[in-house]
C-alpha cells in the first residue's frame, strides 16, 4: 500500500513533494451496493484472514485494529494498570502538592 500511496501521489503531485508515502482515497459505497451488503462481504474477508494459519509462535491471526479495540474495551471496565511502583510515585507526587489520600483517584 505505502508503494501505490507513493506512486499516486507522485504521479499526481510530481517530485515535488519528498516522502509522499500517504493517500487518503474517499469512496462512496451505496454507488455500488447497500450497506449491509458492504458489511456482509467485509466480515466474510476479514473472516477468511482469521482462517488462515498464524505465522509459528503465534496462536491466531489478528485483524488490524482488534488488539487495541480489546485492550480499550477491558481498560474502560477494569482500569488502567499502573505499576506498584508509578502508583506510589504518583501518590507521593500528590501528597507533596498537599493532597490527601483521600483526594487521589487512584
Amino acid at each position: 500500500m505505502a508503494l501505490v500511496a507513493e506512486l499516486l501521489g507522485e504521479a499526481i503531485l510530481g517530485q515535488a513533494m519528498d516522502g509522499m508515502n500517504w493517500i487518503a482515497i474517499a469512496v462512496d459505497l451505496s454507488r455500488y451496493r447497500g450497506s449491509n451488503s458492504y458489511r456482509r462481504a467485509a466480515e466474510d474477508c476479514l473472516a477468511e484472514l482469521r482462517a488462515c494459519p498464524p505465522s509459528p509462535g503465534f496462536d491466531h491471526v489478528e485483524i488490524p485494529g482488534e488488539r487495541e479495540y480489546k485492550m480499550r474495551t477491558e481498560r474502560l471496565s477494569k482500569g488502567i494498570p499502573i505499576p506498584p511502583q508509578t502508583l506510589q510515585a504518583l501518590k507521593a507526587l500528590g501528597r507533596r502538592l498537599g493532597l490527601k489520600d483521600a483526594d487521589l483517584l487512584i
